[in-house]
């Protein structure tokens, strides 16, 4: 029998031989027309003839209102990537997955571009030792941290009575495309690169690049730009590819002209300055 243990970003369910309907396939659910109950009765009558006159008094509003011009069409805008925020809470297992088994084999699934070692160097249990739920959440918690998957499957193979397969199936993020930065008119592309710790083609991390913003405004006031401001986008490309685009307002070149110290009492500004 195979079980199923899978996190995401709001989704961390448990397959156990029996067919489990998603929280979203619920809420479909409890929105269909179709399931609501209509009550009988001279009341039920009463309304429905009330709104049928309401319905034909706003249509003969509407023909007497005169026509508008329709709205026009925005234009095409590029297709961004939304990446799945990471989740920081503990995973709530139900105790069905392991029953106190030994791990026989540990197997990888879905991983393309992170190693089997990398993902298992992640990953405390070994083949030999005790599976406990606890320990599977534990693991899929830790990959999941990484920030490089957008899903994880833990699946459970039973091998005998006492001996269980584990395989963790990952669907990995995008890789990152070209990186590009604009608005960047006083400062070249070249020095920017130098300062961003991201390789094109290395897998995407959100917190990644929210750490290149804080390098790049960084950079800005070295050059003298103290008051630039640093953003970013992220652009879907083909072959699950993401560009990373640096957006670069400026601002204006500040000029230091006197630096004062107040209240050194036992140390001249020129040794302070010298420092």
């Amino acid at each position: 029998m195979n079980h199923w243990l899978r996190t995401g970003s709001l989704f961390f369910a448990l397959l156990a031989g029996s067919l489990v309907v998603s929280a979203g396939a619920r809420a479909q659910e409890e929105e269909d027309p179709d399931a609501e109950i209509e009550e009988a009765g001279e009341e039920a009558e009463a309304d429905a003839e009330s709104e049928a006159d309401a319905e034909a008094d706003a249509e003969a509003e509407a023909d007497e209102a005169p026509e508008e011009d329709a709205p026009e069409e925005p234009e095409e805008e590029e297709e961004a990537y939304e990446p799945v925020e990471d989740e920081e809470e503990g995973l709530d297992v139900p105790r069905t997955l392991c029953h106190g088994r030994r791990v026989r084999r540990i197997r990888i699934r879905g991983n393309r571009r992170v190693s089997d070692d990398d993902v298992t160097a992640t990953i405390r249990l070994r083949p030999g030792s005790t599976c406990r739920d606890s320990a599977v959440a534990r693991d899929a918690q830790a990959l999941w941290n990484q920030g490089f998957y957008d899903d994880i499957v833990v699946e459970a193979e039973e091998r005998g009575s006492d001996r269980i397969d584990l395989t963790f199936r990952v669907r990995e993020r995008p890789a990152i495309g070209r990186i590009t930065f604009e608005g960047n008119d006083n400062v070249e592309q070249a020095d920017l690169v130098e300062v961003v710790d991201l390789t094109e083609g290395g897998i995407l991390s959100v917190p990644t690049v929210r750490e290149q913003v804080t390098a790049i405004r960084d950079k800005y006031a070295e050059e003298g730009f103290f008051l630039a401001r640093v953003s970013y986008r992220l652009r879907r490309m083909e072959n699950n590819q993401v560009d990373v685009v640096f957006q670069v307002d400026e601002g204006e070149r500040v000029t230091v002209r006197r630096v004062r110290f107040v209240g050194n009492r036992h140390l001249a500004d020129g040794e302070l300055q010298s420092v």
